[in-house]
């Protein structure tokens, strides 16, 4: 036992060294890789953009005689320090900001973002020093914001320039080697406030507006502003409705309009106090929080007895297929998950229409057509439109094989409309002078495709023959079928050898002789869908009340009120139907409704 307990002994002390040579070994193998540099030494700004605004929002404290410094850091990445004093060249990127409004502004150059002008800031030295033992620089940036104007948006764009030495490389990233600082400037009295219980309406109106916040800007040490009502940032004119408020010593505010045409006008005396309370969970952080109350008529700048509202409500629609019985076999056709229950239209895709019998003869040997909707080629004639093949029989497997000569509609129809009009608004405008109203509703729809009706483009139960090309002078047709348009061959003539028709192979419209192929679900008959009407107007007259009360009566309204007035788009040919109607169906009316309101 004991010579036994010695060996085993012997052996650990054995491994107990293996392994400790074998620890050297990988720490000094460890230590000698990463004396290396494992990654580039790129030169960025430290200034994460938002990329929903394309600007890195930076907060300054406002001073209006005094400068405010801010620090914008230069960051070197790398596994090591770089070991010597690296300057980094800044410069201005005027460039780019205009770069980033045309992409998020397009054309509304009212909203553009503006370079920040040298009279508000101040960089001393446009090289940044990167020390040797560290991995970051410091640009200093000197602010004097005092009388700036912050109903435009101020950005101060800087880029990371090349090294004219080869010492550094500006991160190959755009938005690591830019800053756009949108500055932003701050007081006591500054940032979002709640507006919850704020109304915003006409005089003597019943129907108030809200919103859930609005944002203070700075004017000055003790003034900030918002828009007048519900005038927001992005308003054309939103300079016009600017309203300052100057928070007094004593609890007052003094409200001002700097545009005097708005008419602003302090209804009783504004305003505010201060109530601050430490954070119940972080004892560190105390919560300020202003509350301003105030009451004031303005005018917009229309006319001194001009009233108006706008609402505008829009809407988008769309749904998702997430369980159903699914076709088995699946077709092209079939609704796969994922997919919207509204498969928008499907149709063949037409590629042209057959002026001669070249044509014909041209098309079946260029795509091998064997069979064109049911005919043999000697069946086809002039004045049909023409179909692309798009695939061929469906196989054991669920796919389609390549096209296969036989266009019909079967295996050769495609999606010619995604959905019907996804995008939806209605715009109610309302509108006074003195004692004349006016009232109208405007609806639209877009997005999407429509066809022409099927009567519309075929012979229907016509004359003693239905569906015969020859009882044409007995069908009660759309407009845009006429001679001049409708494609023709030959010229038609009767049983005495007069002319009924000419012949016209420049027309427009296939020939309604062949409705079997033309009068099919195409491409061809699709038109846009989009649907602009005013479907609702009414005007009316109050007459004064020092008029009615002379015969004892408090108020008289007249008015007259249309609906189903107006359609603004019509794709169809010639207008020969009304979007708000239903081709060969009871009209839609035109209505008109005159009334008198008189309250004793």
């Amino acid at each position: 036992m004991i010579n036994l307990y010695m060996t085993m002994n012997m052996k650990e002390k054995i491994y107990y060294l293996l392994f400790a040579v074998l620890m050297a070994l990988f720490c000094t193998a460890c230590n000698e890789e990463w004396t290396d540099e494992q990654y580039e030494h790129y030169v960025s700004f430290k200034a994460p953009m938002d990329y929903t605004r394309g600007v890195t929002d930076i907060y300054v404290k406002y001073k209006l005689n005094g400068a405010v410094t801010y620090q914008l850091p230069v960051i070197m990445s790398g596994s090591t320090l770089p070991g010597h004093d690296t300057e980094v060249q800044i410069a201005i990127d005027s460039d780019t900001l205009k770069s980033i409004n045309w992409e998020y502004f397009h054309n509304r150059t009212d909203l553009y973002y503006k370079e920040l002008t040298s009279d508000y800031y101040e960089v001393e030295n446009m090289n940044v020093v990167i020390p040797a033992d560290d991995c970051m620089g410091l640009l200093n940036v000197n602010f004097k914001l005092g009388g700036i104007d912050l109903v435009d948006k101020w950005v101060l764009p800087f880029t990371i320039r090349e090294s004219p030495t080869g010492s550094y490389t500006p991160h190959p990233r755009k938005n690591y080697k830019k800053a756009l600082l949108r500055v932003v400037p701050f007081n006591e009295y500054s940032g979002i406030y709640s507006t919850t219980t704020m109304e915003v309406g006409f005089t003597d109106s019943g129907n108030k507006m809200t919103t859930n916040t609005r944002t203070a800007s700075v004017v000055d040490e003790h003034s900030v502003f918002f828009y007048a009502g519900l005038m927001n940032e992005e308003e054309l004119e939103r300079g016009k409705y600017k309203i300052i408020f100057r928070f007094n010593d004593d609890g007052t505010v003094t409200l001002s309009a700097p545009d005097p045409d708005i008419r602003f006008n302090p209804i009783k005396n504004p305003t505010w106090k201060l109530a601050e309370k430490m954070d119940v969970s972080l004892p560190y952080l105390k919560h300020k929080t202003i509350t301003i109350e105030f009451s004031a008529t303005w005018r917009d700048k229309i006319g001194k007895d001009f009233k108006y509202k706008i609402q505008l409500n829009t809407g988008l629609s769309d749904n998702e297929i997430l369980v159903r019985d699914w076709d088995n076999p699946a077709t092209y056709k079939s609704y796969k998950k994922g997919d919207r229950l509204d498969q928008g239209t499907w149709g063949m895709q037409c590629i042209g229409m057959f002026r001669n019998y070249q044509d014909i003869d041209e098309y079946f040997t260029k795509y091998n057509i064997t069979s064109y909707m049911g005919y043999a080629k000697e069946d086809v004639k002039p004045g049909m439109l023409i179909y692309k093949d798009v695939r061929g029989e469906r196989q054991a497997d669920g796919t389609y094989a390549a096209p296969d000569g036989v266009v019909s509609t079967e295996n050769d129809q495609v999606r010619l409309s995604n959905r019907s009009n996804p995008y939806s608004m209605t715009m109610n405008l309302n509108a006074e002078w003195k004692g004349i109203s006016l009232t109208a509703q405007f609806n639209a729809s877009w997005g999407g495709y429509s066809f022409l009706p099927d009567d519309a483009i075929s012979l229907g139960n016509q004359g003693t023959s239905a569906n015969k090309y020859n009882d044409l002078e007995y069908a009660n047709m759309p407009s845009f079928w006429n001679t001049d348009n409708m494609f023709v061959y030959n010229d038609v003539v009767d049983a005495a050898g007069n002319i009924v028709v000419k012949a016209n192979r420049n027309g427009k419209y296939p020939n309604l002789r062949w409705s079997s192929v033309n009068a099919v679900q195409s491409s061809f008959w699709r038109v846009s869908g989009t649907r602009i009407k005013m479907s609702r107007l009414t005007l009316a007259y109050r007459i004064p009340s020092k008029y009615t009360k002379m015969i004892g009566i408090e108020s008289c309204r007249f008015n007259i009120t249309g609906q189903n007035l107006l359609s603004f788009c019509n794709p169809y040919p010639d207008n020969f139907i009304d979007p708000m109607t239903t081709y060969g169906n009871y009209p839609t009316l035109r209505k008109f409704t005159v009334g008198v309101n008189v309250t004793f």
